[in-house]
This record gives structure tokens, sequence and C-alpha cells, in this order.
């Protein structure tokens, strides 16, 4: 449902979700960008995943928003610190696809 004050949050989600966004891979693929590659990683597509998660370019936003959820987080995931480790290593590898 997307209405009230997030709207345009609420879209821009669903957009992420959807793979229908702004970003290089899914213009690509409606033939309304030349290339899917991220304009700040030329080697690497631009995907939701790699905008959200691997970038340098976003590096200091993402490093915000990780801060800011983290009181989200632990209290419903008390045991987030031990798999942190884990899920920085997964990143890790995805990173050499993304």
């Amino acid at each position: 449902h997307y209405s009230g004050p997030n709207r345009k949050s609420n879209f821009i989600l669903a957009q992420l979700r959807n793979n229908t966004n702004s970003l290089n891979t899914s213009l690509n693929r409606r033939n309304l960008s030349t290339l899917p590659t991220c304009p700040f990683c030329p080697t690497k597509p631009e995907t939701t995943l790699h905008y959200l998660l691997f970038c340098p370019k976003h590096e200091t936003p993402r490093k915000l928003m990780l801060a800011s959820i983290k009181p989200l987080i632990e209290p419903v995931f008390p045991y987030w610190p031990l798999y942190k480790e884990l899920a920085l290593s997964l990143a890790s590898d995805l990173k050499k696809t993304f």
C-alpha cells in the first residue's frame, strides 16, 4: 500500500525490489541506456545490490544507514555481532561478482 507521507519512499523501494528503477542495468534492459555498468565502477553492472552495498561512491551514506539501523537490529537479532563477520565475509564474496 503506497499512500501517506512515505509514498515516495515506498515507491522507490518497490522500484528497487522489482528492478524497475533508474539504475543502468534496469534502464539497459528496457533499452533506455546504452550501458548496464556503474558510472563510478565501469567494470561492474549497476544493479540494486551493487548500488546499495558495494559501490564506493555511496560508502559514506551506506555507513550512516547501517549505523542508524543498528539499534533496530540488535534487540530483534541479539546474535548480530556473531553473524556480522559471516555477513561481511559473504558480502566480500558477493563483491567479487557485483
